[in-house]
C-alpha cells in the first residue's frame, strides 16, 4: 500500500505540474541572477512563456544587487510574425525599469562580452513600463533586465503579452536585383531596416540604417538604401527608425555600424519610444505606405519576387530556371513559380496552372527535360 500511495502521489504531483503549465505561470527569479551569464531562465515549465505568463522578483536601489536579469524563452507557435511585450506592475511605489538587453558592435564588428540596454521601459509609453519586440515563432529568446530604485520596496511582476502581426502588403516585383530604399519618398525619418526571407530567417547583411556611397547613395543622409540580388520567393521587410536590430552585424555598405544588437537570433526590437514616424518605402520601384505607430513599434512588409518564366514549353520546359541544364535546381525554381500562380507552369497547355501540371513536369523532367 505505502509503495501504491507513493506512485499516486507521484502521479497527482505531475499531473497538477502539468495542468500548472497550462495555466499562467510564474518565473520568479532566482539569486545570483544580476549579471547575463547568471541571468534566471524563463521558460514556464521548458515550453516557453506565453500570453499571460509573468517574472517576478525584487528589486530596491540601483546597485549589483537590485540587477535583475531574466534570459527569457518564448512559447513556439505557428509561423508567423508576434509582437511580445513585457509590462512592468507592483502593488508598492512604482519605479521599476525595464530593459532589452544586447551587445555593442563597432564597424560590424560584434562584442559578445558586451552588456548596453537596447530598449529601456519607459513612465510615458502606453501601456506604461513595457518593453517590446518581436519573434516568429520559433522559441526565440532574448535577455531582460529589471532594475529597482530606493523606493521600489515591494515585489514587482512582468507579465507577458502576446499578439500576431499582420504585415503590410507590399508589391509583386521581378526576382533580381531588387532596391529597397527610403530615400525620396516624402520624408526625412531615420529609417532602419533588415531583410527576412518566406521562412522568417533574417538575411545575413540584409539589413540598412544609413545609406552610403558603396551601396549607390550619397551618404549623407539617414535614411535607408538596400540593393540586393533576390530570387524567385517570398520576403519580409522590417522597417523602422533607429536603431532596429536583430542579432546580425551591420553589412559593410551601411553607413552606420555602431548599432547594437541582440544577443540571439529569432529576435527583433526597435529601441525608440517616438510613435507617428512616416516610414513610406520604395520595393523595386514600388511605393508602399507605411508607419511607426506607437513607441518601439516596427512595420513588416510583405512582398513577392515572382518569376520572368524563362523558358519557353516549346524549348526545355523542365528547364524551369533557365540556365540551360536540367537539374535538381529546377524542381525549386518550378515549385516557387507554381506557388506564385506563373502562368508559365501551365505545362498542359489547359490554361490553368493545377496539380496536372506538376505531374507532365516531372515527366519532362524524368525524360531528360528537353
Amino acid at each position: 500500500m505505502a509503495r501504491s500511495s507513493h506512485l499516486f502521489g507521484a502521479f497527482a504531483a505531475a499531473q497538477l505540474l502539468r495542468f500548472a503549465c497550462f495555466a499562467q505561470v510564474a518565473n520568479p527569479e532566482v539569486e545570483p541572477n544580476d549579471g547575463k551569464i547568471v541571468a534566471t531562465v524563463a521558460s514556464s515549465c521548458g515550453e516557453g512563456m506565453q500570453s499571460g505568463d509573468f517574472l517576478s522578483g525584487m528589486s530596491v536601489g540601483g546597485s549589483a544587487a537590485g540587477l535583475d536579469y531574466f534570459r527569457v524563452r518564448v512559447r513556439p507557435a505557428v509561423a508567423g510574425i508576434y509582437r511580445h511585450r513585457l509590462r512592468l506592475t507592483t502593488t508598492g511605489p512604482v519605479g521599476h525599469t525595464g530593459t532589452i538587453r544586447g551587445l555593442s558592435q563597432i564597424e560590424g564588428v560584434i562584442s559578445v562580452v558586451s552588456d548596453i540596454a537596447l530598449q529601456t521601459s519607459s513612465s510615458g509609453t502606453a501601456p506604461s513600463r513595457m518593453n517590446q519586440w518581436y519573434g516568429f515563432g520559433a522559441g526565440e529568446e532574448f535577455l531582460y533586465r529589471v532594475t529597482g530604485a530606493a523606493a521600489t520596496t515591494a515585489p514587482y511582476v512582468a507579465t507577458l503579452f502576446t499578439e500576431p502581426v499582420i504585415p503590410v502588403t507590399g508589391p509583386d516585383v521581378p526576382a533580381g536585383v531588387v532596391v529597397i530604399t527610403t530615400i525620396g519618398q516624402g520624408h526625412t525619418s531615420d529609417t532602419d531596416m533588415w531583410l527576412y526571407d518566406g521562412d522568417f530567417n533574417a538575411i545575413v547583411d540584409g539589413g540598412n540604417d544609413d545609406e552610403s556611397v558603396v551601396g549607390g547613395g550619397t551618404g549623407g543622409t539617414f535614411q535607408s538604401r538596400l540593393v540586393r540580388s533576390l530570387g524567385v520567393g517570398t520576403y519580409y521587410l522590417a522597417i523602422s527608425n533607429f536603431n532596429s536590430c536583430n542579432n546580425l552585424a551591420s553589412a559593410a555598405d551601411d553607413d552606420s555600424r555602431a548599432g547594437g544588437v541582440l544577443d540571439f537570433p529569432g529576435t527583433f526590437a526597435n529601441g525608440s519610444t517616438q510613435a507617428g514616424v512616416n516610414l513610406r518605402v520604395s520595393i523595386g520601384g514600388v511605393v508602399v505606405s507605411a508607419a511607426k505607430s506607437g513607441p518601439f513599434d516596427v512595420a513588416w512588409v510583405r512582398f513577392v519576387c515572382a518569376g520572368s518564366c524563362p523558358w519557353e514549353l516549346s524549348q526545355c520546359p523542365a528547364d524551369a530556371d533557365g540556365d540551360d541544364d536540367v537539374d535538381s535546381d529546377d524542381v525549386v525554381a518550378f515549385f516557387a513559380l507554381f506557388e506564385e500562380g506563373e502562368t508559365c507552369c501551365d505545362q498542359d497547355n489547359d490554361d490553368d496552372a493545377d496539380s496536372d501540371d506538376v505531374a507532365r513536369f516531372f515527366q519532362l523532367f524524368e525524360s531528360g527535360g528537353c
